[in-house]
């Protein structure tokens, strides 16, 4: 009730508030409408890119488990691999070092020095046919086993390459070739005959003579000579310290081959890791959004309940009583 209005004054006094408050409260009811509209919508799209994100992420640990459960396999397999290809490269050898001592008239006729029996002189004749067997030998060697054991290096090093490529993205598998050259060996061999004749003994009074029974029973050493040529199988007597040394560097090439490939793995465990990193963030980020969305559309009905209310008190009320 205003007072120092007439009842004509008062009403439409009455009537322009309740325009006034009904058009805002209109209005507000409009904008609480599209806040739950957007709130639904943010609700839908965060909860359908959680769900696609931990998807994504159970793909991605899978892939990890995977990862590491092949290197563990493949770890063991290589260890393998290397002990079997080394003796496949030492029985290799040992064969053709068979092969070579029983061709050793041949390279005792091709030695020419002079021969004196002296000691002084007799020394340095042992020392130089020693030297020319383990040369001639040696090269022989060498020219028999190298494409063999270059062909058996590359093929235990492709196995490797290819038991490792599907764990490694497909840009790096491009650039396999880049990443593992392949390394062709030249092999020599250090028979060191001046040690594994050290034991013998010539005799010159009997008209010694280098031919193909003395120097097998006596070059060797007489009690050495049915071990030598029925026990050619120890590596160690067959071959010297630079041949063994080898077998070490072969082991070491498929090792570092092994080890290569094994760094672009880890690269991808690493990328792998980063990645479901980013999607726990983006998961709980996601979670986050929908708790807000949700929240917000509450609050949005907590108002529009309120303006109900306040439709009902005030407008609605007024408009009776009028």
């Amino acid at each position: 009730m205003c007072y120092g209005l007439g009842p004509s004054q008062e009403c439409i006094s009455q009537s322009a508030v309740k325009t006034k408050f009904e058009q805002h409260t209109i209005r507000a009811k409009q904008i609480l409408e599209t806040v739950k509209n957007i709130m639904d919508s943010i609700n839908v799209a965060a909860a359908e890119k959680r769900v696609y994100s931990i998807e994504e992420r159970e793909d991605q640990i899978d892939r990890l488990d995977f990862i590491r459960n092949q290197m563990n396999l493949l770890t063991l397999d290589v260890k393998k691999k290397i002990r079997e290809v080394t003796e496949e490269v030492a029985n290799k050898v040992s064969c053709a070092m068979t092969d070579e001592i029983c061709r050793l008239s041949v390279l005792v006729d091709e030695f020419c020095s002079e021969f004196h029996p002296t000691p002084s002189v007799l020394k340095v004749y042992k020392n130089e046919l020693n030297k020319h067997i383990e040369d001639g030998m040696g090269r022989n060697l060498a020219d028999r086993c190298t494409n063999e054991v270059n062909a058996s290096m590359l093929q235990s090093q492709q196995e490797i390459i290819e038991n490792l490529k599907p764990l490694l993205p497909a840009g790096i598998q491009n650039k396999l070739h880049t990443l593992v050259p392949c390394k062709k060996f030249d092999l020599s061999y250090d028979l060191n005959c001046h040690k594994l004749c050290s034991d013998f003994q010539e005799d010159i009074v009997f008209r010694f003579s280098l031919g193909w029974s003395s120097l097998v029973h006596r070059f060797l050493g007489p009690t050495n000579a049915q071990r030598v040529l029925l026990g050619l199988s120890e590596p160690i007597f067959q071959v010297g310290d630079e041949s063994k040394a080898y077998y070490a560097s072969e082991e070491m090439e498929m090792a570092t081959t092994f080890a290569r490939l094994c760094q672009q793995v880890d690269i991808t465990q690493k990328h792998l890791e980063e990645e479901i990193a980013r999607l726990s963030k983006e998961i709980d980020q996601l979670e986050k959004i929908q708790n807000n969305s949700k929240l917000l559309r509450n609050k949005a009905v907590q108002l529009e309940n309120q303006l109900e209310n306040f439709t009902k008190r005030f407008l609605h009320s007024s408009s009776e009583e009028s």
